[in-house]
C-alpha cells in the first residue's frame, strides 16, 4: 500500500512538473524573458562547455547548442546541479547555479536547453537582472549621424541600434569616459532629436557584432522620450528588431 501510494506521488509530481514547464514556456517565451546573447561557460560533471545565452528571465536560462558539441547531457529534471559562469563585460562575471528542466529539439543537432538557475549570493542575482534591463530591452538596428557634445569635445559617430532606455554609438574608444554625461543630438531620416546621456559602458571589442564603441544611457524627459517612443514605433514596424 505504501509502495502504491509513493509510486502514485511521484506520478503526480512529474504531472504537475510538465504542466508547470508548459506554462513556463508558453509566458517566458512572450512576456518575461528577454533576448539576451551573453557568453556562459557550463560545467557539467567537470567538462567545461563555451556557450552563449539566448533568453534570460529571472529565474530561467535558454541555451541553444548542438547535441554534438557535449559528451553528456542529464535527463530534464535531474537532480544534477550545473555550474555557469556568465561573463557581463564591463559589469563583471557572477557564478550560477542550476538545473536542467527540459531539453526541446530544435532542427537537425540543434538543441534548445532550459535551465533553472540561482545564485548564492542575492547580489549576483540583482546585478544580473539590472544588466540585462539596462543593457537588453527591445532594440533595433539603426544606421544615422550622431553628435556628442561634452565641455570640452564635438564628436560625429554613427548609431548602430537603439532602444527606449539608450544608444549604442561607433566611435574611437579614447574619446569618453565611463561615467561621463554629454548631450546627444541624433539625426534619425529627417529628425532631430537632442537627449541628455551617460555613458554606460565602453566595447572594447568583446561584445559580438558590435564595433568599438560606447553603450549611453538615456537621461531624457518626458518630451524627448516622447519623440524617442514615436522613432521606435516606425522602426517596429519595419522589423528593424535586432532581439
Amino acid at each position: 500500500m505504501t509502495i502504491c501510494r509513493k509510486a502514485s506521488n511521484t506520478v503526480n509530481w512529474f504531472r504537475f512538473e510538465a504542466i508547470k514547464l508548459r506554462l513556463i514556456k508558453r509566458f517566458f517565451l512572450s512576456t518575461s524573458a528577454i533576448s539576451v546573447r551573453l557568453p556562459l561557460s557550463l560545467n557539467i560533471v567537470g567538462k567545461i562547455y563555451h556557450l552563449e545565452t539566448s533568453l534570460i528571465s529571472k529565474e530561467y536560462i535558454y541555451l541553444k547548442v548542438y547535441e554534438e558539441d557535449f559528451e553528456f547531457l542529464p535527463s530534464s529534471f535531474s537532480h544534477l546541479v550545473l555550474f555557469m559562469n556568465l561573463d557581463l563585460f564591463n559589469n563583471g562575471k557572477i557564478d550560477l547555479e542550476g538545473k536542467l528542466i527540459s531539453v526541446d529539439r530544435l532542427s537537425g543537432s540543434r538543441l534548445g536547453l532550459w535551465i533553472s538557475y540561482n545564485t548564492e549570493v542575492d547580489a549576483d542575482k540583482k546585478t544580473l537582472s539590472e544588466f540585462v534591463v539596462n543593457h537588453y530591452t527591445p532594440r533595433y538596428s539603426v544606421r544615422f549621424h550622431v553628435e556628442i557634445k561634452t565641455q570640452t569635445k564635438l564628436i560625429r559617430a554613427e548609431a548602430m541600434n537603439l532602444s527606449e532606455k539608450g544608444i549604442f554609438i561607433e566611435a574611437p574608444l579614447d574619446r569618453l569616459e565611463e561615467g561621463e554625461n554629454c548631450t546627444l543630438i541624433l539625426y534619425p531620416e529627417n529628425l532631430t532629436i537632442p537627449v541628455e546621456a551617460e555613458v554606460s559602458w565602453i566595447n572594447k571589442g568583446k561584445m559580438y557584432d558590435r564595433p568599438n564603441g560606447y553603450g549611453l544611457k538615456f537621461l531624457s524627459d518626458k518630451k524627448t522620450e516622447s519623440k524617442i517612443l514615436k522613432y521606435l514605433d516606425l522602426l517596429k514596424n519595419r522589423s528593424a528588431m535586432l532581439r
